[in-house]
């Protein structure tokens, strides 16, 4: 099992975006909101985004939150010197959206550097007809040098009104469910908690997106990552040494 990762900053909001269908803009993957009307949405089942960011940037993430995709959509992530090209880096028509949380996470093997960057995706056999893309992550991480410990939880937060008749019966209308994990790190040396920590807290003060990867080398990315806002706990002394810091933060799905 690979450490956790965090990313906070995404390479999509800044330069040059484009795609080869636009029924909802492109650049509204740089709103922080995932709802439609602040969608990415494609008329077509094969779509493509662009990013030119017009010097080098380095990435090491690549996210697609709340879609539409199928268990079949397959996405190809490139990475070149020009625009389309892969001669950077290559992520290959790799699947993983899994049934009821509908977002795709990809892994880079090692730090990638490009200013060109095409995310592709094909699912051919979608019966919406088109593609929707709430939120999309493209960017470096930060990786602890300690993983999560196993006091770190996961839920979910749902508004669900229930009439309940004169006989008893229930019945429910679900508004809304979000994922919730709480990510406790028990011994962040002091340099990442003064450092990468900082910054990933005066982030979350902001309510930005933050992404959140338990187990970045497995396949089980695509249903555990989560991407919305986070909350960070005070910083204490950890593991009886003034080396350590521990803190806890968690993260809500964004919607």
């Amino acid at each position: 099992m690979g450490n956790c990762v965090f990313g906070r900053t995404n390479r999509l909001d800044a330069g040059t975006l484009s795609a080869s269908s636009e029924a909802l803009a492109v650049a509204n993957l740089r709103a922080d909101q995932a709802d439609t009307a602040s969608s990415w949405q494609a008329s077509t089942t094969t779509p493509w985004l662009r990013l030119d960011a017009g010097s080098p940037v380095t990435a090491r993430a690549v996210g697609l939150f709340r879609t539409n995709l199928t268990t079949a959509a397959t996405v190809t992530v490139r990475a070149g010197t020009t625009a389309g090209a892969s001669d950077v880096a290559l992520l290959s028509a790799a699947t993983g959206v899994v049934a009821g949380v509908g977002q795709w996470v990809g892994w880079f093997p090692s730090l990638v550097t490009a200013r060109h960057w095409e995310i592709a995706i094909a699912d051919t056999g979608n019966t919406d007809g088109f593609i929707r893309v709430g939120l999309a992550f493209l960017g470096p991480v930060f990786q602890p040098t300690r993983n999560f410990s196993y006091r770190s939880t996961r839920g979910r937060e749902r508004q669900v009104l229930r009439a309940q008749a004169r006989g008893g019966q229930v019945y429910p209308r679900v508004d809304w469910r979000r994922r919730v994990r709480t990510v406790d790190l028990p011994l962040l040396t002091a340099t990442e908690a003064a450092g990468e920590l900082e910054q990933l807290t005066a982030w979350a003060d902001q309510a930005r997106n933050l992404l959140f990867i338990p187990d970045p080398d497995d396949a089980s990315r695509h249903a555990e990552a989560i991407y919305g806002t986070a909350e960070v706990e005070a910083v204490e002394f950890a593991g009886q040494s003034p080396a350590w810091r521990r803190t806890a933060i968690t993260l809500t799905e964004r919607l």
